[in-house]
């Protein structure tokens, strides 16, 4: 997720504090320690407690995707200086593990904990699309309604890129790749797409 760093008229620039909430990250700001959280998209703890997060447009996607549609990115060197192995990931055992490490406090059955689900929030309502359902949209876009917006899904499974926008005019709009018990863990009352 992607966040405007200014927050009530102030910038602030934030770092991963390494704990979690409802088996989310956290954040803090340098500023004030405040501790925030990117799902709930508000500070949780310090002197911004409450303090809103305006969340921010980005994408995820495969790489080759990527440099597709931005050829002329700039990418990070492996050549640091230092000798580590930049091959693997940090979370590979936790990708492999079945079950949640930290249990958050409301489960919702709908689906399995694990399952991955584009999350989207439109005029406060809470809207989940689990990936597997989408893929069998085969890249066929989705028109639906969520609160008062007509938006339209599409996922396109070559890219592994899901995406959202209003219906309308094309705007594409905020939305997370998630886990389903975290996104469930937030917003025990979001909606669920089932096709």
């Amino acid at each position: 997720m992607v966040f405007d760093r200014r927050v009530g008229g102030e910038e602030y620039t934030f770092g991963v504090s390494g704990l979690l909430y409802h088996s989310d990250v956290l954040m803090y700001d340098h500023q004030t320690d405040s501790l925030w959280s990117q799902l709930m998209m508000q500070s949780i703890a310090g002197q911004k407690v409450s303090s809103p997060l305006t969340w921010l447009v980005s994408e995820e996607m495969a790489w080759g995707a990527w440099r597709e549609r931005h050829p002329e990115t700039l990418v990070l060197s492996k050549d640091t200086g230092y000798e580590r192995n930049y091959d693997g990931t940090a979370y590979a055992s936790y990708m492999k593990f079945d079950g949640v490490m930290f249990p958050v406090p409301r489960t919702r059955e709908e689906l399995p904990q694990r399952e991955w689900v584009m999350g989207i929030i439109v005029d406060g309502v809470a809207k989940a699309y689990p990936i597997d359902a989408l893929q069998l949209l085969n890249g066929e876009p989705l028109l639906d309604r969520i609160g008062s917006l007509d938006v339209t899904i599409i996922y396109d499974e070559s890219k592994k890129w899901p995406s959202a926008m209003r219906t309308d005019t094309k705007e594409t709009l905020p939305h997370v790749r998630v886990y389903w018990f975290a996104w469930q863990a937030f917003y025990p009352e979001t909606q669920l797409y089932t096709p």
